[in-house]
Order: C-alpha cells, then structure tokens, then sequence
C-alpha cells in the first residue's frame, strides 16, 4: 500500500477526481434536465430513509423528541424547496415552448404577408 506522502500517488488522486468532476460537468451542460431528474429522486430517496428511520425509531428521551422533530422540521423544508423548484423548472419549460409557438406564429404571418404581395393588404381590407 501506497504512503500517505507519496507524491505520484496524490497527483494520481487528484487527476481522477479532477476527471470524475469533468465528466460530471459534461454530462450535466449535455442533459441538465436529466441530472435534475436523477437529483430530485435522490433527494427523495433520502427523505424516505431518514422518514423510515424515524418511524422505526421509537423516541422515550425528550432528547430523542427533539431530534425527531428537528429531523421532521428538516425534511418538510427540504420537500418544499423541492416541489419549488420543480414548479419553477415545469413554468420555465411552458415558457419556452409557449415563447417558440409565439414566434412560429409570428413568423408565419410575416411569411404570409410577404407572399400575399403589396396589394394584399388592400384586397383583404
């Protein structure tokens, strides 16, 4: 096994994560709306456990209490910030596709109108 200080072996580590963290930051610029579905449903994995662990854990101490509490307290802000960002991400995608849909539509009545000719806009008057 490798010593604590040698050299070859740090600058070693310290490539790998460097590449792990690369790869990371690649795969979240190609899909970030993946990686935020894989966060979420690890975040909610976690709430689950730590909500089973408290429901299995049978609290005598006030001490105990507390920290169930704190824990309870923990959670439920955790979830909220969760279903606001989710809310956020769901409006930020309606608005984009609603702002091409508006630009669609724009751009083919200009398309329309340049076709039709000057004259059109009398005719249709």
């Amino acid at each position: 096994m490798p010593h604590t200080n040698d050299l070859t072996v740090a600058r070693d580590n310290r490539a790998a994560k460097e590449r792990v963290r690369d790869a990371l930051l690649a795969r979240l610029r190609e899909s970030p709306d993946q990686w935020m579905d894989e966060i979420m449903e690890r975040f909610l994995l976690e709430t689950d456990k730590q909500l089973k662990l408290i429901e299995e854990t049978k609290a005598r101490e006030v001490t105990e209490q507390a920290s169930h509490a704190r824990t309870l307290a923990s959670l439920e802000r955790t979830l909220e910030r969760l279903a606001r960002l989710e809310t956020q991400r769901a409006a930020r995608e309606r608005k984009v596709v609603k702002t091409d849909d508006e630009a669609r539509a724009a751009l083919e009545r200009r398309l329309d109108k340049l076709l039709a000719g000057p004259g059109a806009e009398e005719v249709a008057q």
